[in-house]
């Protein structure tokens, strides 16, 4: 790694490549959970991320509606008052989510170790036909980009800019 002989930028301590924990965000129906992620960490345990581009790929790998949406979606009805209706019968969905489905992706990218990315997502269970399904893919994608984020602030992780 490149980067790894780089001093800290905030105390200009030596970084080593190390391999964090499980760290995880939430937002609306969506949790990320993030484990083993490579980063680069000082003795006084600043974190920074790989590379710049390390954490732009891992925002898009997270964001793709088609990897993170365990499930069919829904179809959304209305415009002032989003209702949502299966896709196999047409029934109205319960606003309450049956459970949460986990889909658990492997994410490798360019100069760094493999890690797991798990994301939990809301589904809801038609009570017309039993069919299980989440909301919208796109807001799957959505929340699941604004709980990585979120999960990048809690374990307190910068970029080199």
């Amino acid at each position: 790694m490149a980067n790894a002989s780089k001093p800290c930028k905030e105390c200009g301590g030596e970084v080593k490549l190390t391999t964090l924990g499980s760290f995880r965000g939430e937002e609306g129906p969506v949790a990320v959970i993030v484990n083993g992620m490579p980063a680069l960490v000082c003795g006084n345990n600043h974190k920074r991320f790989v590379s710049n581009e390390f954490v732009a790929n891992l925002k898009d790998f997270v964001a793709n509606p088609e990897a993170v949406a365990p499930q069919p979606p829904a179809t959304r009805r209305g415009f002032f008052r989003r209702r949502y209706h299966c896709s196999e019968c047409d029934a109205e969905l319960p606003w309450e989510p049956a459970r949460k489905a986990e889909r658990g992706l492997d994410a490798s990218f360019k100069n760094a170790a493999p890690f797991r990315v798990v994301v939990q997502v809301a589904v809801h269970k038609c009570a017309g036909c039993g069919r299980e399904q989440v909301q919208s893919n796109d807001e799957v994608a959505r929340s699941a980009l604004k709980a990585v984020a979120l999960a990048f602030q809690a374990e307190a992780l910068r970029t080199d800019r």
